[in-house]
């Protein structure tokens, strides 16, 4: 009987020490009365040497150690067991244990407690990571190989109107289905997932309350231990502001290239005569007004840069009172000719009066205006005028001005006044030059 006995114990030492569990004691008043020997090592904080004998309270505050002695209390009165969990705070570790406290004596209870800090620190990085995803202004919800819903954040609910509940277990396109989309739609959107690929796509969905919306979503497939695809996370976005914003930009832009169209069929209508100066076929100036405030109106609108230059031809007085008024219309014709070569389509270039002309140049800044300038003003000076077999030269004056965003300039005619005064000071110069108007 001695030697079962001994064998007895040490066979339940030897199952002691081999526990992952740490198995205490613990009588009616908080006192720890035995603690078997576990794993050596397994815990880390207290040998059985250091536990046995003490209290509760020489480990725990005051307020846990009364929440261990109700729980003792119950147990021994209800012979039930209950499992409890908590966190001891000793030696700079603060491990977590959950522990199953059964009746063993009249005055005694059985702990048998187990370190759980790792799933602890696997509970809290889930429920943070949880919290970040509920928190999320996109719409994500998780569903499984077959496409049913799994979990899905509340903004699933702000979105689709659905609650989770309503959505936990069923296809997305049982719920939110608009008919937009066509089967080959939703064949290549699988095709891509169950081969293991993100998708990305905008589509039309429709709310619970039947209104439709525009939504971008993402679909990543998720893989299992085995390499198996088993989930796939969806993230989606409202965009149906944006699509509204890029459908009335797309319609302003259709209004924009019609107003243009039927500006150009209005054009085409008007007699030339009351649009081109009957010298040199270019626009006269009341056409050259009628354009400018329209291109003006829309500069100032968008913010765009816009341009003027305006030249006339140096000494033409002197021309016309020594060679007379037929020598002063050639001259004026092959300024014209000279400058049309030189303008973009988009341009607008009038007779301004008598021998001034003038440049309206849309969407252009007065640098470029200015390598425009020159290469009229050199292929003008480059050339000659005849007059009884003597060859005239003729030189332009130019000023130049750019439109003012802030503050907007009032009119069209603003911007001319400058570039006015920048041709003054291009006489000033002594003629044949071009300047650029800077504010003093």
């Amino acid at each position: 009987a001695q030697e079962a006995l001994t064998a007895s114990e040490a066979e339940l030492r030897a199952v002691f020490a081999s526990m992952q569990d740490a198995v205490l004691v613990i009588d009616r008043d908080g006192l720890y009365r035995k603690v078997p020997p576990t794993l050596p090592g397994r815990f880390q904080v207290l040998s059985p040497k250091d536990v046995i004998g003490k209290h509760l309270g020489d480990f725990f505050p005051a307020g846990q150690v009364e929440k261990f002695l109700g729980v003792i209390r119950l147990v021994l009165e209800t012979r039930k067991t209950l499992q409890i969990e908590y966190q001891l705070v000793i030696n700079g570790h603060s491990p977590w244990f959950e522990a199953s406290i059964s009746h063993m004596s009249e005055d005694c209870t059985l702990w048998v407690a187990r370190d759980i800090s790792e799933r602890k620190q696997v509970e809290a990085k889930l429920h943070l990571q949880s919290a970040a995803l509920e928190a999320a202004a996109n719409t994500i919800f998780i569903a499984d190989r077959h496409g049913l819903i799994e979990w899905a954040n509340s903004s699933f609910t702000n979105l689709t109107g659905f609650s989770t509940k309503e959505a936990i277990g069923k296809n997305p396109r049982e719920l939110i289905k608009s008919g937009k989309q066509d089967q080959q739609f939703y064949k290549d959107l699988w095709d891509v997932i169950l081969a293991g690929k993100i998708w990305h796509n905008e589509l039309i969905n429709r709310r619970k309350d039947g209104s439709f919306y525009f939504e971008e979503m993402t679909i990543t497939p998720l893989r299992n231990s085995e390499g198996e695809i088993s989930h796939f996370i969806a993230i989606k976005q409202d965009i149906s502001d944006r699509k509204q914003a890029e459908e009335e930009l797309r319609r302003a832009n259709k209004s924009l290239e019609t107003a243009h169209l039927e500006l150009q069929q209005s054009l085409a209508q008007e007699q030339v005569l009351a649009r081109t100066d009957g010298l040199t076929n270019i626009h006269n100036r009341r056409y050259f007004f009628e354009l400018a405030m329209r291109e003006f109106s829309s500069t100032i609108r968008y913010k765009r840069p816009l341009t003027i230059i305006l030249f006339d031809v140096d000494g033409f007085k002197m021309i016309n009172d020594t060679f007379g008024h037929t020598l002063g219309d050639e001259v004026l014709e092959h300024v014209a000719q000279m400058t049309s070569k030189q303008v973009r389509d988009v341009d607008v270039f009038a007779r301004y009066g008598g021998d001034e002309f003038i440049i309206l140049l849309p969407q252009t800044g007065a640098e470029q205006a200015f390598q425009t300038a020159e290469r009229i003003r050199q292929s003008v000076a480059s050339t000659y005028v005849m007059e009884d077999n003597s060859q005239l030269v003729v030189t332009l004056s130019i000023g130049i001005a750019e439109i003012i965003h802030a503050p907007p300039d009032e009119s069209v005619e603003a911007v001319i006044r400058r570039a006015d005064k920048a041709l003054y000071m291009a006489k000033q110069n002594g003629r044949n030059h071009t300047i650029i108007f800077q504010k003093s």
